[in-house]
């Protein structure tokens, strides 16, 4: 791609434009990176294989990707989410249909409400309901990780979307 003059950054003197190259991040000892460029959303491979996750519909697969970014480490277990600052980030108007996920996500073992909603009329003081990652610590409660997703087994329209997906991942996996 050529670049018109020598105005635009980025064009070299032969009127070539060239492409910024991305930082290689400096190595610890440790074997971490030292300048890492920022926090990321954690969701195992595990959890994403099971017939839990797999069954979900993208929705509920939305909801729990904004559940995760609430964590940070040490705060599973008081993740605060309400339906309509979870309608919003995902970018669904239907409040009955982030209900729906937010129980979808429930009964598939993948989360857990530790503390419900609350909200005074005389004072105006409310508090979403706060949720726990269930493969992950739950620090509100003191306690390990419940795992309730693995004993999840689907059916109806969940199994038949559990197992369309099972088998394209068993295909990937057998193709490595």
């Amino acid at each position: 791609m050529a670049c018109q003059g020598h105005r635009i950054a980025g064009c070299r003197p032969d009127g070539r434009l060239t492409m910024p190259q991305p930082k290689k991040a400096k190595v610890l000892q440790t074997g971490r990176n030292a300048n890492t460029p920022g926090r990321f959303t954690r969701l195992d491979h595990t959890v994403q294989d099971s017939l839990a996750y797999r069954s979900r519909t993208p929705t509920e697969k939305a909801l729990l990707i904004e559940l995760i970014r609430f964590d940070k480490g040490d705060n599973n277990g008081e993740l605060y989410l309400s339906e309509d600052d979870a309608a919003a980030r995902i970018g669904i108007a239907s409040r009955k249909a982030i209900r729906a996920a937010f129980s979808g996500l429930v009964d598939a073992g993948l989360i857990v409400m530790t503390k419900g909603a609350h909200f005074n009329v005389k004072t105006g003081d409310g508090r979403a309901r706060t949720w726990a990652l269930t493969w992950l610590f739950d620090y509100h409660n003191r306690k390990p990780a419940s795992n309730a997703w693995r004993e999840y087994n689907p059916t109806g329209k969940e199994a038949l979307r559990a197992a369309k997906a099972m088998k394209v991942v068993k295909q990937y996996q057998r193709s490595k």
